[in-house]
C-alpha cells in the first residue's frame, strides 16, 4: 500500500468541482525551475492569502527518514505553498494529481492530510494558475536557459557580504541551495534532523577543534542524554519529555559556544521544513552589524531562549 493510502487513506474529490491542475502542468513548473535555476520563489500579489505567497517544489521523489511516529517513506514529486502554519501541496502519485491542505503546520507533504474540500482545491487551483501565468507557461519553456554565474564561496565573509548587499531577489535561492560548498558556511537542518548532526555541522564550519558531542544511555524518560563538549566543559542538552528536539539542541549549542561564536537563523528559509543557520565568530557578526546593520537584522535573526524555530 502506498504511504498516502496507509497514513491518510485515498478519498474521492467532490464531484461538484472539477480540479484544474494536471500532471502535465505540474511538470511544466518543474521544467521551468530547471530552466531558470530555481527551486522556489514568491509573489507579493498573494501576500494576503493564507498560502500562496511562497512557492517551492521538489521535482523528483525523495526518501525521508523516520522521525517519531512518522515512518520512513518516499515522498512524491510535489509543489508546496506555505505561510506557516498554513500549508498546501499538489503531488504526483501514480501519475495522478493529489491535493493536500493543513492549517496546523503541515510542513512536509508526508504529514499534510490529503484534502477533498472543494474550497481548498479551488484555492490551490487559483494559486497554481497565478504562478503558471506569471511564469508564462508553457511558452517560456522554449526560451534558452539563463545561465547565472555562480558566486564564489571560498571567502566566507565576502560571500555573506554579497548576500547582505545584493539587489538580486533570487540570491538566496540561487546560492544557498545550489551545491555542497554552502555547507562550509551554513547549516541546513531538517526538522527531523539527528541532533548530534547539528553539533557536528557547526564544528565542520567553525573548525574550533574544541567542539564535540556524544549521546549516552541515561536513566530518564528518554533513556539517553546528549552532551555537548566545548573547551573541555560538558553541557547536557536539557530536553524535556520523551525525545530530543531541534529547538532545544540549537539553543543549547548557541549558548555553549558563546561568547566566542554565535549561530543566527537565516530568515529567508523560514516556512520550510528544512531551515538555514549561519554560525560565525562574535567578531564577524560585529563586523556585519557595523557595516550592514539594517541588512544583517533583516536577513539574520538572533536566537534567544524564547525563540520558536521549528513549528
Amino acid at each position: 500500500m502506498k504511504f498516502l493510502e496507509k497514513i491518510f487513506g485515498i478519498k474521492e474529490i467532490q464531484k461538484n468541482y472539477q480540479p484544474k491542475i494536471t500532471v502535465e502542468k505540474i511538470e511544466h513548473i518543474f521544467e521551468y525551475g530547471k530552466l531558470k535555476n530555481l527551486k522556489g520563489t514568491g509573489s507579493h500579489e498573494l501576500i494576503n492569502k493564507k498560502v500562496g505567497h511562497l512557492i517551492c517544489w521538489e521535482s523528483e521523489s525523495r526518501f525521508r527518514k523516520a522521525y517519531k511516529d512518522i515512518p520512513a517513506q518516499t515522498v512524491p514529486p510535489h509543489i508546496q505553498w506555505f505561510n506557516n502554519p498554513y500549508f498546501a501541496y499538489v503531488g504526483i502519485v501514480d501519475n495522478k494529481v493529489q491535493y493536500y491542505y493543513s492549517e496546523n503546520g503541515g510542513s512536509g507533504i508526508e504529514i499534510c492530510p490529503q484534502t477533498t474540500d472543494k474550497n481548498h482545491i479551488k484555492m490551490i487551483d487559483e494559486i497554481f494558475e497565478h504562478y503558471y501565468q506569471n511564469f508564462n507557461l508553457p511558452n517560456s519553456l522554449n526560451e534558452k536557459k539563463i545561465e547565472k554565474k555562480k558566486v564564489d564561496k571560498s571567502d566566507k565573509m565576502k560571500f555573506l557580504s554579497n548576500y547582505l548587499t545584493t539587489k538580486d531577489e533570487d540570491f538566496f535561492y540561487d546560492n544557498f541551495y545550489d551545491d555542497e560548498s554552502i555547507y562550509t558556511i551554513a547549516m541546513w537542518i531538517d526538522w527531523r534532523e539527528e541532533d548530534e548532526n547539528i553539533i557536528n555541522y557547526c564544528e565542520n564550519i567553525l573548525q574550533t577543534k574544541q567542539l564535540s558531542v556524544e549521546t549516552i544511555d541515561a536513566e530518564n524518560e528518554r533513556g539517553f542524554d546528549t552532551i555537548i563538549t566545548y573547551k573541555g566543559q560538558q553541557t547536557v542538552i536539557p530536553y524535556t519529555g520523551k525525545g530530543a528536539d531541534r529547538d532545544t539542541t540549537i539553543k543549547t549549542l548557541n549558548e555553549t559556544i558563546q561568547p566566542d561564536y554565535e549561530i543566527r537563523f537565516c530568515k529567508e528559509s523560514d516556512g520550510s521544513d528544512t531551515l538555514c543557520f549561519v554560525p560565525l565568530t562574535a567578531a564577524q557578526w560585529l563586523e556585519f552589524e557595523t557595516k550592514f546593520k539594517k541588512q544583517t537584522k533583516q536577513k539574520f535573526e538572533k536566537i534567544f531562549n524564547d525563540t520558536k524555530i521549528f513549528y
